[in-house]
């Protein structure tokens, strides 16, 4: 999966539990403010994550810093590098 499809299903998860069309969720938006999530949407929107591409769990220190769409697809594109970076061991 490219980099832009992975963005774009992230940003599908993102949709999900937006109060907004999707054509307005940007990189930029903010989480809270711009797409109405509240710590329980965040929440599942993060077992959405770990379910949908395989990942661990995602600590509650690290779903405390997602703030922007562009936060969570960062920390998506890194944890998969993880995973790719192990499993090239």
């Amino acid at each position: 999966m490219s980099e832009h499809e992975l963005r774009v299903r992230v940003r599908s998860l993102i949709h999900d539990r937006a109060s907004v069309p999707s054509a307005e969720i940007t990189s930029t938006c903010v989480l809270s403010v711009d797409l109405g999530y509240d710590s329980l949407s965040l929440i599942e929107l993060v077992d959405a994550i770990e379910e949908t591409f395989g990942l661990a769990a995602v600590g509650q220190e690290t779903i405390a810093t997602l703030e922007t769409v562009g936060d969570v697809e960062a920390l998506v594109l890194d944890m998969l590098a993880g995973v790719a970076a192990e499993a090239a061991r």
